[in-house]
């Protein structure tokens, strides 16, 4: 059922596309993040190449990349300036329920790997994160040199200051 207010309904075949294609809306934000590039917009509107310039980034790459975000609002443009919208602010490390921890984490081998090969845990019921990276989860975290604050981290950014936030393996 539609109203005058209601948009019209995306053909299941895109909603479904928009689905899957989050890893790639992942990895794009990850490497904003992790290059630099949300911080350099944090104070004011940049252009593609001060951005590129402060961050050692390849011009024409970051502005399709910049582009991207576009769509889903994460930046905004402003004539031949880049800016953060208040969803894409959300990414800044210092900000206020920021989500920086959990993009940071969401973006290593540690993440991706378990959930790439998930289909064993499927089959198994095992650990496809013990499977793929030789030990449990939190073993690997007090194991492996600069891993173990990420998971305590990203959790505490998905969780309100006034309650205990769950801590859990993937």
């Amino acid at each position: 059922m539609t109203t005058p207010n209601t948009p019209p309904a995306v053909p299941p075949q895109a909603r479904f596309f928009q689905w899957v294609q989050g890893w790639a809306s992942l990895m794009l934000c990850h490497s904003l993040v992790k290059t630099g590039v949300i911080e350099q917009m944090a104070g004011q509107p940049r252009t593609v190449d001060e951005i590129a310039d402060a961050c050692g980034l390849h011009r024409d790459t970051l502005y399709r990349a910049l582009r991207m975000t576009t769509t889903p609002e994460i930046t905004a443009r402003e004539g031949d300036r880049c800016a953060l919208t208040n969803l894409g602010r959300m990414t800044l490390k210092d900000t206020p329920g920021s989500l920086y921890n959990g993009i940071q984490m969401m973006g290593t081998d540690a993440y991706q790997r378990p959930w790439q090969n998930f289909a064993y845990s499927l089959t198994t019921g095992e650990s496809a994160f013990t499977h793929v990276m030789g030990m449990p989860f939190f073993d690997y975290l007090g194991a492996v040199p600069g891993t173990g604050p990420a998971l305590p981290a990203a959790n505490g950014d998905l969780c309100p200051d006034d309650r205990p936030c769950p801590r859990s393996g993937v």
